[in-house]
This record gives structure tokens, C-alpha cells and sequence, in this order.
């Protein structure tokens, strides 16, 4: 699945596609009309690295869905989006407590961050990240998770990332 951009008289417009095969022919599916598509410039270019004092540190007390959190968060600050507890504001708002992405009148959006788009699919497919027990998926999982959302985050916190869902996904499977 994936999500396709459609103009209509100048504005962007999301919707999630499906892509089947049959046989040598590719079939493309909508599956859902994901909504408008906002696109708020980045102003600041803030990371985790320098907005806590010890990434590491925070990486290890915090389970890594905190630290999803804080990650978006700190990619939400940095399109000018304002806060307001666990809600987001800018052009449409994004609410961390209900997982929601959605406009002045409370219909679905999708807001462009880098690389991707914050929407309700991509919210839940990131909060409801289930780790592997295999290195290398889950390292294209979790990278495939952080993009879609629209969130940017450095090599070496990444890394620290990965290594406390490994570790803590090794130290479950040993519980069992």
C-alpha cells in the first residue's frame, strides 16, 4: 500500500492505493480517500540530539513508542505547527492522544512532512509498530514507519533505536 497524490484545481489531495498482481498485469486499487493534503513549511530543524541532553539515555528509559512520540513531536515543531498538550495546530490539527489528523472541520487530512504523510494510517501504522525478530526487517520496518509518518531522524539515533526494540524484543522472546 501506499498513498497517491492527485491534483485537483490546485490543491493536493491523498489517497491510499492497493497495487495487485495478475498474472504480468499490475492492478492499482484506491482503497480510501485519505483527504486534503497540507503542506506546512519547515522553519526549524530541530532533532532529538538537540532537544534532550543524552539521546541515549532518553532512548533507553522510554519505551520506543515514547520515543515515536517524541520524534514527531519534535517533526510537528518543526513545520510551525503550535502545541497545545497532545495536540498539534497549524493549518489542520494532528492529536497524539486520539491519533488523529484532521481540518477546521473536523474532516481527515494529510499534512506533508519531508518525506512523507502524517495522516491517521500512517499514525496508527506507527504507534502499532510490532517489532521482528530479525535484524534486517526490522530495520527496513522501522525505517519504513519513521518515513511514511514524515519523520526525519539521524543515523545515530536511529541506531540507539533500534538496538533498545531489538534488545527488548530478545528479552521477551527469553521471558516466554
Amino acid at each position: 500500500m501506499f498513498i497517491r497524490v492527485k491534483k485537483i484545481k490546485n490543491n493536493e489531495y491523498a489517497y491510499l492505493v492497493e497495487t495487485k498482481r495478475h498474472g504480468k498485469n499490475v492492478k492499482q486499487k484506491v482503497l480510501k480517500y485519505l483527504g486534503k493534503i497540507y503542506m506546512p513549511k519547515k522553519i526549524y530543524n530541530l532533532s532529538l540530539a538537540n532537544t534532550i541532553s543524552d539521546v541515549e539515555d532518553f532512548i533507553k528509559k522510554h519505551s520506543y513508542k515514547e520515543v515515536f512520540l517524541e520524534l514527531l513531536k519534535i517533526e510537528l515543531l518543526n513545520h510551525d505547527f503550535k502545541q497545545e498538550k497532545q495536540r498539534f495546530f497549524n493549518e489542520c490539527y494532528v492529536d497524539l492522544n486520539l491519533k488523529k489528523v484532521y481540518d477546521a472541520e473536523f474532516r481527515e487530512c494529510v499534512v506533508k512532512l519531508n518525506n512523507g504523510f502524517l495522516c491517521d494510517i500512517t499514525l496508527e501504522n506507527l504507534f502499532n509498530f510490532v517489532p521482528v525478530n530479525d535484524e534486517n526487517i526490522l530495520a527496513q520496518e522501522l525505517a519504513r514507519v519513521l518515513i511514511e509518518a514524515g519523520i526525519n531522524i539521524d543515523n545515530e539515533t536511529f541506531i540507539c533505536l533500534f538496538n533498545k526494540i531489538m534488545e527488548n524484543f530478545i528479552n521477551q522472546t527469553k521471558k516466554q
